[in-house]
């Protein structure tokens, strides 16, 4: 999602506004048309999940963009999981796109050996989350 895009939650489902299209009409009037990205989640999956699938999770490192329940994490951490890496459950929703794409982008830059902790620092100044004071993640 780039810097400045709208989203909203409705019903548990996420609306993204990937564009508008405005028309001004002979009589002066404006109407305007929004292209929406509609993502729902396929399933849910909850500590009673991560509990029946406990052998998968072992020495794995969990990462989410979106923020997990304590119960979840804690689900996690039983079946020996390495880390889990996640965005605060604390964070203004009008912020949580930005950290999303930044703990993405952090994860990509690791995964090809800059270190996580330069490359969050690196992706939150980007994305102008370092100068709001917004932690991006946290780790368990």
């Amino acid at each position: 999602m780039t810097q400045g895009q709208v989203a909203f939650e409705l019903e548990g489902c996420l609306y993204t506004v990937l564009s508008r299209q405005s028309v001004v009409m002979p009589d002066g009037s404006q109407v305007s048309s929004l292209l929406l990205q509609a993502t729902r989640p396929a399933a849910t999956f909850g500590p009673e999940d991560v509990a029946a699938t406990m052998a998968q999770w072992s020495g794995l490192t969990v990462t989410c963009a979106q923020p997990l329940g304590r119960p979840l994490i804690e689900a996690f951490q039983r079946c020996g999981v390495k880390a889990v890496i996640a965005p605060p459950e604390d964070l203004p929703s009008e912020v949580l796109p930005a950290v999303s794409e930044v703990l993405l982008t952090a994860l990509h830059h690791a995964l090809a050996g800059e270190p996580l902790a330069a490359a969050l620092r690196a992706a939150s100044e980007q994305h102008g989350l370092a100068a709001q004071g917004v932690t991006p993640l946290v780790l368990w």
